[in-house]
């Protein structure tokens, strides 16, 4: 009985040290994919974990558990490469520690996510299009603290907005959403 339950914590322990902080820091001068970005420095001098240079990068990257810490600033979103920034098929299974995905700002930094109006579809973060036969739906998300702009046409009948996400659960908290 004792091996069992030594088994369960020492299992509980790793399955949750796995999850990592991402970061998306545009003053980098590419990808650091081997763990040593500093926070402090913004540079390859530390041991704080890997960062990108997109937010589409850092999603990509990011593996259940894990939270995609945007640093300050604003990302323009209707770049190529950054553009509709797309959670699709990142899937979590629970809103237990270590088992959804986050996407926050740095802590006392505000990323702004500027789709300029000029996105593809008229959407800045994006999470599966059902309604074009995309079956990528996501699950257990949590974004926080950033603020979602610029998104958005009409065309005809049809308007979209900043932020089109399917299914869910997601939890939204301190967000700021406007034209």
């Amino acid at each position: 009985m004792k091996k069992i339950t030594l088994s369960l914590v020492i299992l509980a322990f790793f399955g949750v040290a796995q999850a990592a902080n991402i970061y998306v820091d545009t003053t980098l001068g590419g990808n650091i994919t081997n763990g040593t970005y500093s926070a402090v420095n913004r540079n390859d001098s530390g041991s704080d974990g890997n960062a990108y240079t997109t937010i589409q990068a850092a999603i990509s990257a990011a593996s259940m558990g894990d939270v995609v810490l945007m640093r300050g600033g604003e990302y323009d979103c209707s770049l190529s490469g950054e553009d509709e920034i797309s959670i699709s098929g990142k899937d979590g299974n629970s809103w237990e520690e270590g088992h959804y995905f986050t996407l926050a700002s740095y802590p006392g930094e505000w990323a702004i996510l500027d789709g300029k109006r000029n996105t593809t579809n008229g959407v800045v973060l994006h999470g599966g299009f059902p309604a074009y036969g995309s079956d990528l739906n996501s699950h257990y998300w949590k974004f926080e603290r950033f603020e979602v702009k610029g998104g958005g046409f009409t065309s005809g009948d049809s308007t979209c907005s900043g932020i089109w996400l399917n299914v869910g659960p997601f939890i939204f908290r301190y967000l700021y959403i406007h034209d």
